[in-house]
């Protein structure tokens, strides 16, 4: 979603020429996105898994001979060592070159460590250790070869910045969701708790297990009324699975075409998350669908939210029960806190905020901006590319 948002903004300042890096063997660029992608692009190559296997040294230029490129912006810091030609040229002649960090990913794995330590994973905590100093050996690679850095959050700002002893060229470029139709919260029985996020990332794995098996037996004891959990999320592992059978409050769906259907039935959106980075989408979702949230600090980081305006913060099993026991017992606080919520994400977590963000950040490095129709999308009159 940060990449489309991303691209979405870019084409009103360039002409887009995207690379696309096939990882996976499964197809992960669908027909929809490419006709998205054509529509605002002015070039588009994906590039096959084998290509980069085979690959030692890669440069953007290869696949765009005859194109001059004013900027190189680079998604993700795995995808670094991809544009390690055009950051060794002079910084005179290379392209202006930008390092999207949405996530600092050293951090986040030294988390997930200290998860798989907590439950015992011994071996699991050391690969996971062991990731993390190659991560933080590419970050200190990589990070001061970038002429800008943008990150999620101020948090992550200040934190890479000071780690890294540059401050002054990371800038905050803010996650971002689209408006959905709004709907109101179901106002019949049962009382419906949404968790939502893919479940082979281990954070949101552990965060649903620490809700069923820690936070669902208080809830049990103090609730009123009838009230379930959806767990929405692809590839769900069989212990994840295991829970709807453990708990008959509990569902999980596994991957499901769209979202908005499960947004629609919540009542409200937990976000029970102990590991992790970067800025939680699903909190900019669940506010953009005008749903209270109950989280934990971690989940909540760099959203700079507060306590009982804009969601719930809880860490504790007893503080997270009864967190979502005052959502289900006191309507009008839970109606009041997703208006705030719904604001908040309104204010600081568009796509307009995305573009404004965009041009600070880039500022000095644009020129005026003349915008053509160009499919679905405006795009750039082409004196600068990207």
């Amino acid at each position: 979603m940060r990449a489309a948002m991303m691209l979405e903004a870019l084409v009103h300042h360039f002409n887009v020429f995207l690379l696309a890096f096939q990882f996976y063997r499964e197809r992960v660029i669908t027909d929809e996105h490419l006709k998205f992608l054509r529509g605002c692009c002015a070039g588009i190559e994906i590039i096959p898994r084998a290509f980069l296997q085979s690959q030692s040294d890669f440069s953007p230029i290869y696949w765009f001979k005859n194109v001059a490129f004013d900027s190189v912006h680079v998604f993700k810091l795995s995808m670094a060592p991809l544009a390690r030609l055009c950051l060794k040229a002079d910084r005179h002649q290379r392209p202006f070159c930008v390092l999207d960090l949405d996530d600092f990913e050293s951090k986040t794995q030294r988390r997930i460590a200290a998860l798989e330590d907590l439950a015992g994973n011994a071996e699991a905590a050391a690969r996971q250790r062991a990731a993390a100093e190659k991560w933080a050996a590419m970050e200190r690679c990589y990070i001061p070869l970038f002429d800008r850095v943008y990150v999620c959050s101020e948090y992550d700002r200040l934190e890479i910045g000071n780690v890294y002893d540059c401050l002054n060229k990371v800038s905050v470029v803010p996650n971002a969701v689209c408006s959905p139709e709004l709907t109101d919260p179901p106002s019949e029985c049962p009382y419906t708790f949404l968790f939502t996020g893919t479940m082979a990332y281990l954070p949101n794995a552990d965060g649903v297990r620490f809700f069923c098996r820690e936070v669902l037996p208080q809830l049990r004891t103090g609730a009123l009324s009838p009230f379930r959990i959806v767990i929405a999320g692809s590839k769900p592992s069989p212990e994840v699975r295991s829970l709807a059978s453990e708990h008959p409050e509990v569902s999980v769906t596994g991957e499901v075409p769209e979202m908005e259907p499960y947004f629609s039935e919540a009542s409200a959106v937990i976000v029970p998350i102990r590991a992790g980075g970067g800025t939680r989408v699903k909190i900019l979702e669940a506010w953009s669908y005008r749903r209270p949230v109950v989280s934990t600090s971690l989940g909540a980081e760099g959203l700079d939210a507060t306590h009982g305006k804009q969601l719930l913060i809880a860490d504790t099993p007893a503080e997270f029960s009864q967190a979502c026991l005052n959502l289900m017992n006191e309507p009008e606080k839970a109606r009041r806190i997703a208006v705030n919520g719904y604001e908040w994400v309104r204010s600081r977590y568009t796509s307009s905020n995305v573009r404004e963000a965009l041009e600070e950040a880039m500022a000095g490095h644009l020129r005026p901006t003349i915008r053509l129709s160009r499919g679905t999308s405006c795009a750039y009159d082409g004196s600068k590319t990207f």
